[in-house]
């Protein structure tokens, strides 16, 4: 296959592994009382719009700055959630115990969209020969 035709692939995965992001953290605030936990509940409605729109224009409009800043949000969401874990008192004065399943399942999603992501734009900026910025 194509490089193109390949990336169509790897923007197609992401595209869904970012709905997977949505889809556990929606289930963590609608049904696991993240809602309760203050700032982390709207943090978590914030994730979850953030990552759906990702999603689509991961696979709609698939560009550079598209593809890193979803490869950066899922690496902000995945900071976050090992702050909250290894921090005395947590995030946000939020502090997770262990890892959960939907945990698991948010760690291998985020890191795979990261993973995904990130050399694809790396290959397509040497592809179009892109220098880094001057001053």
């Amino acid at each position: 296959m194509p490089v193109s035709r390949w990336s169509r692939w790897i923007d197609w995965l992401a595209g869904a592994l970012l709905v997977l992001v949505a889809a556990v953290h929606l289930n963590l605030y609608s049904r696991d009382g993240y809602r309760a936990i203050p700032v982390i509940g709207w943090l978590f409605v914030l994730t979850v719009v953030t990552a759906v729109l990702l999603a689509v224009l991961v696979v709609l409009r698939p560009s550079v700055i598209v593809q890193s800043g979803a490869a950066l949000f899922c690496l902000s969401v995945l900071g976050g959630y090992v702050l909250s874990l290894v921090l005395p008192s947590g995030m946000f004065g939020f502090k997770e115990t262990a890892i959960s399943a939907s945990g698991w399942i948010a760690i291998v999603a985020e890191s795979a969209v990261a993973v995904l992501l990130v050399p694809t734009v790396v290959v397509q900026r040497r592809a179009r020969g892109t220098r880094p910025l001057r001053r």
